[in-house]
């Protein structure tokens, strides 16, 4: 096997081993904007990132940032409904790593709600920076990209000094 290796994830869960020359090209799946389509597909990024190695709390970290990227495509990208979400999810072996990202075709729309409505919101990216290891927000004239990634071992806290 090369050195360049990928995981691939469907939206039915089931993953499957690719190999990759670099760059790796992007390995999409499409499903409509809906948020009916958003919890199966949690799931299985849930069951993918803990069958490469992540904890429990870890894996569902994956999952939730994915969601909240998904839900904002939901939201803001189509906010008439009718667009397409894409989803990729890749284990990079040479960085050590995994990456999920999320895409859209839309034009975002910030609504912002009456302070007297009792909506909430504005906080995804916030949870989904405090979620992963890594986050970038690509915002292109038609479309957004959010693209995050977790490193495959959890970064080691700094132990203090032994004493003498």
């Amino acid at each position: 096997m090369s050195k360049h290796e990928a995981w691939t994830m469907s939206v039915n869960g089931s993953a499957n081993r690719v190999a990759a020359a670099p760059p790796d090209p992007p390995h999409w799946h499409e499903v409509p904007a809906e948020p009916g389509r958003l919890r199966p597909i949690c799931r299985a990024l849930t069951d993918w990132a803990s069958g490469n190695g992540f904890t429990d709390n870890r894996a569902e970290a994956v999952a939730l940032a994915a969601y909240e990227a998904m839900a904002n495509v939901v939201t803001h990208a189509y906010p008439d409904g009718g667009g397409v979400l894409s989803v990729r999810a890749a284990f990079r072996i040479e960085a050590a790593r995994i990456e999920i990202a999320v895409q859209d075709r839309g034009r975002w729309l910030i609504r912002a709600a009456p302070e007297d409505s009792g909506e909430h919101g504005g906080r995804g990216l916030v949870l989904i920076r405090s979620l992963a290891d890594h986050v970038e927000v690509l915002l292109e004239e038609v479309g957004t990209t959010v693209r995050m990634a977790w490193d495959v071992a959890e970064r080691a806290k700094p132990q203090p000094h032994p004493s003498a």
